[in-house]
C-alpha cells in the first residue's frame, strides 16, 4: 500500500510541476513595444583636468536628480563610470541619455581602492571635481543646484572638470 502512495505522490509532482511550467505565451504585437528611435537621445563630452599623474581611476557619478545626489554613496548615480586614467586631460563620452538636467561629482582614486581617501578632518586626500566647477569653501560638497547643467534632445553637451585637491 506504501508503494501506492508514493506513486501517487511523485505523479501528483510531476503534474504540478507540468503546469507550472507551461511554457508562457510570446505577447502579441500590440503589446511589444516599438523600438526606440535612435535619433531619440542626448549626448555629452566630458572633459577632466588637472590630473597630477596617470595611476588608477577615475570614479564618476553622473546624477539626474536632487534626491540622488544628496543621499549619495557608492551605487546610487543614475550612472557610474569607472575609467582608467591614461591621459590629462581624460576625456570620456556618454551617449543615450535622456534629455534632462544633468550634475556629475568625481574623484581620482590613484591606488584604485574604489574610495575617496580622505585624512582625519574628512577632507579628500585625491583629487575630486563637479561639473560647472563650483568653488568649494567650509560648507563642504556643492549642492546639486550649483553643478546642475541641462542636455536637450538630439544635442551633445560639452562640459570641463578641473579636479580639486
Amino acid at each position: 500500500m506504501k508503494m501506492y502512495n508514493s506513486f501517487y505522490i511523485i505523479i501528483l509532482c510531476f503534474i504540478l510541476l507540468l503546469i507550472n511550467c507551461k511554457k508562457k505565451e510570446s505577447p502579441t504585437d500590440d503589446t511589444v513595444p516599438p523600438p526606440a528611435n535612435t535619433n531619440d537621445f542626448a549626448y555629452m563630452n566630458c572633459e577632466i583636468t588637472d590630473f597630477d599623474n596617470t595611476n588608477g581611476q577615475l570614479v564618476l557619478g553622473f546624477f539626474d536628480s536632487q534626491v540622488e545626489w544628496d543621499k549619495s554613496v557608492d551605487g546610487l548615480a543614475y550612472r557610474d563610470y569607472v575609467v582608467d586614467v591614461t591621459s590629462d586631460p581624460l576625456i570620456i563620452f556618454m551617449d543615450t541619455l535622456p534629455a534632462g538636467v544633468y550634475a556629475i561629482k568625481l574623484y581620482h582614486d590613484e591606488n584604485s581602492n574604489n574610495e575617496c581617501d580622505m585624512n582625519l578632518l574628512g577632507i579628500p586626500t585625491e583629487k575630486f571635481g563637479f561639473s560647472n566647477n563650483p568653488s568649494i569653501g567650509l560648507s563642504g560638497e556643492p549642492s546639486y543646484d550649483e553643478c546642475k547643467f541641462i542636455i536637450s534632445l538630439n544635442d551633445t553637451a560639452n562640459i570641463t572638470i578641473d579636479l580639486i585637491g
